[in-house]
């Protein structure tokens, strides 16, 4: 997708495609569970409360046309594990 735009003289924006991006948040906590722009899509899961209190992430996938492009699982003990594909 191209995506053009016109600017003022302030540099700013004046139109164009507008593109807008979807956040998606948890209502019981506020962590945001995913977005979307476009085909884009990703979204984001947390170890449970009581394991973590801080809302540190377990897994994030990001996908693109419904299919998955990139996802990283956190393994307890150990550096992220990456899987691409």
């Amino acid at each position: 997708m191209l995506l053009t735009a016109e600017y003022d003289l302030d540099g700013v924006a004046s139109n164009g495609d507008e593109v807008t991006e979807t956040l998606t948040n948890d209502p019981a906590n506020g962590l945001l569970n995913g977005t979307t722009l476009g085909v884009v899509t990703d979204s984001y899961d947390y170890l449970a409360g009581q394991a973590s209190g801080f809302g540190e992430m377990l897994e994030y996938t990001a996908s693109a046309n419904a299919s998955e492009v990139f996802k990283t699982v956190k393994v307890k003990g150990a550096s992220p594990l990456l899987t691409i594909g």
